[in-house]
């Protein structure tokens, strides 16, 4: 996943704060959560397993 920040240059990941932190990671964790899911229905042939982030 490659997230453009525009309007502002980041040398280091520590400039972020913990709320963009979040903010940029949860698409990717989105879809994973949601492969996860879809994976273990079929692998287990039962309710798919949720991820908690």
């Amino acid at each position: 996943q490659v997230n453009h920040v525009e309007g502002r240059i980041v040398n280091e990941p520590s400039e972020f704060n913990q709320e963009e932190v979040e903010t940029l990671a949860r698409p990717c964790l989105n879809m994973l959560n949601r492969l996860t899911y879809e994976v273990t229905e079929i692998a287990l042939d039962l309710p798919g397993i949720n991820l908690e982030f």
